[in-house]
């Protein structure tokens, strides 16, 4: 018979080691037979997903490794931990994996050119700090355009902190003091002002009315500024209006659009941009048409509303 623990020479661990496993067994059964979404992820999905994570663990445990330290990769103990299902983990990959998706696709329907966006012209701006987020922005957009490996700087804190000791428990070194410090000081060099996200909010917030208008297009604004403004208008995160901007309809992409305000005008601009006239179904054009206008904006942040309530929801718990 096969043995897939053999890494165990204990009857009791390797009993347990089984025993957890058909517990795991039956979490991944049911969802491969009974499937809660109506899109099931794609082989395209789990593997990026899966690659992003290995991604994060990886430059994770070469920054708290002991510099010509040999270094036994933690990654087997994290997967049989269950590190992988962590509902806030999940989320940020799933985020940056819509995000990557949408910036190819701006890329491609737009025909504004990069230095005509708004982050690239507030490079010449006067204030300080307007001209460094923009800097910081369009720095860490191009690594998503270039679908660069995912770096540790790009969690957020607590996710960051959570993983870090988590790796820390999982190494085996030897020398977990020497790994403790290289978190702290890992931890200790962190800055979330660093992150496309917060430069993107930090950006939202500093313009004036006078850039509403290119804040509120996506081919201008760019896809990380137009998102951190439907997030300022919305009860949503950036992390959630990514997801949703990434659905096969364009259905919550109007809905987030009405909760912002935006006529219909800009809103369908914004669609051709993200989705491509050419991918745009006749039904999708008719029901933005019909339901749009229709649609009041009280209406629309109500269902916003819910949606950000009930993603929480689910999200409730980490591994």
């Amino acid at each position: 018979m096969h043995d897939s623990f053999g890494q165990y020479d204990d009857l009791l661990q390797v009993a347990g080691a089984y025993a957890r496993d058909s517990v795991s067994l039956r979490s991944d059964v049911a969802a491969m037979i009974f499937p809660r979404a109506f899109t099931p992820p794609s082989e395209a999905l789990i593997a990026d997903i899966s690659n992003k994570f290995s991604q994060l663990i990886a430059d994770i445990e070469r920054e708290i490794s002991r510099e010509g330290a040999a270094v036994s990769s933690a990654l087997p103990a994290l997967l049989q931990s269950g590190l992988q299902r962590d509902p806030a983990l999940l989320d940020f990959l799933l985020a940056r994996n819509a995000e990557q998706q949408l910036e190819m696709r701006l890329a491609k329907n737009s025909d504004i050119s990069l230095s005509e966006t708004l982050p690239a012209v507030l490079l010449a701006s006067a204030d300080h700090n307007i001209a460094e987020a923009a800097q910081t922005l369009l720095a860490i957009s191009s690594l998503n355009r270039r679908k660069a490996s995912l770096k540790w700087r790009s969690l957020p804190p607590e996710l960051l902190h959570r993983l870090c000791w988590r790796i820390v428990s999982a190494l085996d070194t030897g020398d977990k003091e020497a790994e403790r410090q290289k978190v702290q000081d890992l931890l200790s060099s962190y800055n979330e002002n660093q992150t496309a996200a917060n430069a993107a909010r930090k950006l939202t917030h500093m313009l004036g009315d006078e850039h509403q208008a290119d804040k509120q297009s996506a081919a201008k604004a760019g896809l990380a500024l137009f998102v951190a403004e439907l997030a300022d208008m919305t009860l949503l995160s950036q992390d959630q209006i990514y997801r949703l901007l990434d659905l096969p309809s364009i259905s919550p992409f109007a809905v987030i659009q009405r909760a912002a305000e935006l006529q219909a005008e800009a809103a369908m601009e914004n669609i051709r941009s993200l989705f491509g006239f050419d991918q745009l179904t006749p039904r999708d054009i008719n029901l933005f048409e019909s339901g749009f206008n229709s649609l009041s904006i009280e209406d629309a942040k109500a269902a916003v509303s819910m949606w950000h309530s009930e993603s929480n929801l689910q999200a409730g718990g980490s591994v």
